[in-house]
């Protein structure tokens, strides 16, 4: 149905979903970063934690203090911003 509406959609999907399978594959696989489904991780068992970051993906110190409350940043650890793409405006 989407794809009927807005024909232009397909051709900016598809990149963006490659570009997270590849981001994807080289932090697990080249990074050595572990990873989990955030869902699985939605309650915080004690195998890992999942958290809700309150900040503009432009302001990396407040994103990387934030991560911090819950990444252990001495270890291999990554993050995909959900899907800030085309939502971020420039001064």
């Amino acid at each position: 149905m989407c794809a009927r509406a807005f024909p232009e959609f397909a051709a900016v999907a598809l990149p963006q979903r490659g570009f997270l399978v590849r981001a994807v594959r080289f932090m697990a696989r080249d990074a050595s970063i572990r990873h989990a489904h955030a869902d699985a991780l939605l309650s915080s068992t004690p195998q890992g934690k999942c958290a809700y970051l309150d900040a503009d993906v432009r302001d990396s110190r407040k994103v990387l203090t934030q991560a911090a409350w819950t990444l252990d940043l001495d270890r291999p650890a990554g993050g995909l911003p959900h899907r800030p793409g085309g939502r971020i405006t420039l001064p």
